[in-house]
């Protein structure tokens, strides 16, 4: 069985991170989630991908290749094979204005 998710993440105006995306179903169970990320056309910070178990946990970077997954303007940036709980966008600075960032992907029992 699986799911198609489409919403946003905002890291607000002098903020340094976004809301939590749960990323599990309404009881709680754990999908395997593929999502694709799109970062505004203007981004002069860097914003990675942080991932907890759970929302409200402890967030740790997103890596790949041992470097931190960063989000490039106007691109849109694959996240495969996810299995923790919940996702929130990180800058490295705080946001001059609102950065709103677009989320889509689907999600399937692990």
């Amino acid at each position: 069985m699986s799911a198609w998710y489409s919403g946003t993440l905002t890291i607000a105006a002098l903020a340094t991170e976004s809301e939590e995306l749960d990323l599990t179903d309404s009881g709680g169970s754990r999908w395997k989630k593929n999502l694709g990320i799109r970062a505004p056309a203007t981004l002069p910070e860097t914003v990675t991908v942080h991932l907890a178990e759970a929302t409200g946990g402890t967030y740790a970077a997103l890596q790949s290749g041992g470097g931190d997954i960063t989000l490039p303007a106007n691109r849109w940036t694959n996240v495969a094979d996810l299995t923790e709980g919940a996702m929130k966008l990180v800058a490295g600075s705080p946001v001059a204005v609102a950065r709103v960032f677009t989320i889509r992907g689907a999600m399937a029992k692990k």
